[in-house]
Parts: structure tokens; C-alpha cells; sequence
């Protein structure tokens, strides 16, 4: 599971990155280019990112906010132990944020500041984990 994360993160970060960067550095005009941004992704909505994973959409929150929604297809909450996800959780942020900071693709976007939130769901719409990569963890 820890894997597939990643791998998911890694497509939809660099598909959003793409249509974020042609935004200007005023948060209002940041705001708007991440709502067009979530707009073309839903457009492609849901989408199969892996066999165990798919992105049902993206929002842009207030406050420079990218938050992207998560199921994990084959699996409903119960089939998951809380402390192995906890675990997996703790292993997969560092090396989500490692991506952020070193990902050539992301530089604009660690720029502008802008905090990206990934929430994962069982099957049955159950909240697994929620994973929050802030400007102070990547500068």
C-alpha cells in the first residue's frame, strides 16, 4: 500500500503541477489557477491511477489549499488494520515530502506555498488516513 501512495501521489502531483504553473504569484490569481487546475482534473474524474487506487477528484481549498480524494478500490474499512495504516502513514510522508522538495516540475509550486492534502478512503467511503504536506515541511 505504502508503494501505490507514492506512485499515485507522484502522477497526480506532476498532472497538476502542469496546469498550475502558468498562474501569477497574487494569491487571488494562486486561488483561481488551483480551481481551473481541480476543474481539469475532475474533467478526467474518476481516474484509475493503479490497480488498488483511484483519484475521484481534486478541490482547491481556501488558503492555497490542493487537496486530492482518494479510494482505495478493492478494499472496505474493516479489511484494514488502523495500526498498519498509522504505520504505512508515518513511512509514506517523508517520502512524500522528499518528492515535493526535490521534484524540478514542483519548484513553482513550492513558490507560490501552496499546501497539498491527500485523503484516502476505503471502498465503503471510509476516511483511511489523511496525509497534509505543508510549506513549512518542504522549505
Amino acid at each position: 500500500m505504502k508503494k501505490l501512495l507514492l506512485s499515485a501521489f507522484v502522477a497526480t502531483m506532476l498532472l497538476c503541477s502542469g496546469l498550475l504553473l502558468a498562474c501569477t504569484p497574487s494569491d487571488s490569481s494562486i486561488d483561481k489557477s488551483m480551481r481551473d487546475a481541480a476543474d481539469e482534473i475532475n474533467a478526467q474524474c474518476p481516474m484509475t491511477i493503479d490497480s488498488e487506487t483511484r483519484l475521484d477528484n481534486c478541490m482547491a481549498l481556501p488558503g492555497k489549499i490542493f487537496q486530492y480524494n482518494y479510494t482505495m478500490v478493492n478494499y472496505a474499512y474493516d479489511q484494514f488494520d488502523q495500526s498498519a495504516l498509522a504505520q504505512v502513514q508515518e513511512e509514506t510522508t517523508p517520502q512524500m515530502i522528499n518528492f515535493v522538495k526535490s521534484s524540478s516540475d514542483l519548484k513553482q509550486l513550492r513558490d507560490y506555498e501552496i499546501t497539498f492534502k491527500f485523503v484516502i478512503r476505503s471502498n465503503d467511503s471510509y476516511e483511511l488516513m489523511v496525509i497534509t504536506i505543508t510549506p513549512q515541511d518542504y522549505k
